[in-house]
């Protein structure tokens, strides 16, 4: 009885002695320190002026940076054309000239084909991490020199704002001038309307005196620049995802250690999911707004919305077809396009 009353106690102090010392070596862990981050300030310019919703969403990754970091990552932003010409940032990113770059896709339609076809993308950035998109991404941009950290600024889909109302899409937009971007010049070719080029400091003044008729835009741009007080309608059909990356030169990316890469990853991950959900409501807000200055959205049949509709999805795929790889058309196809 009492040998087996000792075995029990041996058992009992040795459970114990086990449970204090994984106890201590727990509570040795948690408070050890984070990986300290070496300090490190970047330079960032845009393809945009930071004002409005971009500014915001450039804004919020650059906080996410600090905070995250202690204050060691630093992003600061030096401008927009007026310190690099448009032109000139994706080759400046990738030289090392600058650190940063918060850019459309289109920025870099001649330097990397396959951008081209990032408008026609139907999933959120969040599904483009599971799906593949992500990293196709990633690898074109390294490729050409960058590291692709995600999707900052989300703002929907473009539309097309006009100064008069048309009923019939498959021919009322004969002819008419519309300002462009590369983003949807072949949509507006495939319409039969004459694509027009200017600035976006601009386009105000143009559309005032009657250079063009109307112009493709995101609701929050159009909002910034006024545009309700010159043009009275807009196509209530959207089309194509507008997206702002972020981008980092890649000599950079790799010469910060794994603890610093991580809190970019994560600062990136969260301004993409947080600002996608900001940004998603907003077009109705401004709609709304919109009408109170007097506009008026124009409505397609079902029949004529899906053509329409159709007719900016090829013009866009063949204009892809034209410019990038049969394999890169191929893998974009499948992995863009929702079943």
């Amino acid at each position: 009885m009492k040998k087996r009353l000792l075995v029990s106690c041996t058992i009992l102090f040795a459970f114990l002695l086990v449970s204090v010392n994984l106890s201590v070596t727990t509570s040795v862990a948690s408070a050890a320190p984070a990986p300290e981050i070496k300090a490190k300030v970047l330079k960032g310019v845009g393809s945009f002026r930071k004002d409005g919703t971009l500014g915001d969403s450039f804004d919020l990754f650059a906080n996410k940076l600090k905070e995250k970091s202690k204050g060691a990552l630093t992003l600061n932003w030096i401008g927009s054309s007026e310190a690099i010409p448009q032109a000139d940032q994706p080759t400046a990113v990738k030289n090392g000239v600058i650190d940063f770059h918060f850019a459309a896709f289109s920025a870099y339609e001649k330097v990397l084909p396959v951008t081209i076809g990032a408008p026609l993308n139907q999933h959120t950035p969040m599904e483009d991490r599971k799906n593949g998109v992500y990293d196709f991404w990633t690898k074109a941009f390294e490729g050409f020199g960058v590291r692709y950290l995600g999707v900052s600024h989300s703002p929907g889909n473009y539309y097309f704002f006009l100064k008069k109302p048309i009923k019939n899409p498959k021919t009322d937009f004969k002819g008419m001038k519309l300002r462009t971007s590369n983003t949807y010049v072949a949509f507006i070719r495939a319409l039969g309307a004459v694509p027009v080029t200017v600035p976006t400091d601009e386009t105000y003044s143009a559309l005032q005196t009657g250079l063009v008729d109307g112009s493709g835009w995101v609701c929050d741009s159009f909002d910034g620049l006024k545009g309700y007080e010159v043009l009275k309608y807009w196509v209530d059909h959207p089309f194509y995802q507008a997206t702002t990356t972020m981008l980092i030169n890649l000599k950079t990316w790799n010469s910060l250690d794994k603890a610093a890469q991580a809190i970019f990853n994560q600062a990136a991950m969260e301004t993409e999911a947080e600002r996608w959900a900001a940004l998603r409501a907003q077009d109705a807000v401004y709609f709304k707004e919109f009408k109170t200055k007097g506009m008026s959205p124009i409505t397609f049949t079902a029949e004529d919305a899906k053509w329409y509709l159709q007719t900016g999805r090829d013009a866009k795929w063949a204009e892809a077809k034209g410019k990038v790889s049969d394999q890169d058309y191929a893998t974009m196809q499948k992995l863009f396009t929702k079943p």
